[in-house]
């Protein structure tokens, strides 16, 4: 397979797991997910992978980045994390999100921020986003756990 074809079927498959968090989001809404405590952040999940994977193609990211956005990337997209979405549905969307949060706070911090801006298409302001994500991953899965989940993903990406 070239590289075309290959970076075609990534974008595809990312594109189809962008869609079904879509899905499974709406439908849970409709159901458990109304009025659930962490249903703020869960629905967040879908932009933030779509910025993760604009950010995967962006020209102007600088290349010592690259491997976070795709380590965060895979960590989304797998179905073997600490909180799996199999398992417990959409709240396993939890580490997910903290990860690509922790993945963009580092991002705005390190690289030009309007780079990482312009690819959210969110309509709340990203870096406050990103801190409420954060504090909230504190929270939601307990500080011990939260560093240690950051400690293991500093040391794959």
């Amino acid at each position: 397979m070239d590289d075309e074809a290959s970076e075609r079927n990534v974008s595809e498959r990312r594109r189809d797991f962008y869609e079904s968090i879509r899905q499974e989001l709406e439908q849970w809404m409709r159901g458990a997910g109304d009025d659930h405590e962490y249903e703020r952040y869960i629905l967040l999940a879908p932009d933030l992978f779509y910025l993760l994977d604009r950010l995967s193609r962006e020209d102007d990211l600088p290349p010592e980045h690259e491997a976070d956005v795709d380590a965060a990337l895979s960590y989304f997209m797998s179905s073997m994390d600490i909180v799996p979405e199999g398992i417990v549905g959409p709240p396993g969307y939890v580490d997910d999100i903290a990860v690509s949060a922790h993945v963009v706070r580092r991002l705005l911090e390190s690289v030009d921020a309007d780079v990482v801006r312009r690819n959210w298409s969110g309509d709340e302001d990203l870096e406050e986003v990103v801190e409420n994500i954060l504090e909230f991953a504190r929270y939601s899965m307990g500080t011990d756990t939260w560093e240690q989940v950051k400690r293991d993903f500093d040391s794959d990406a």
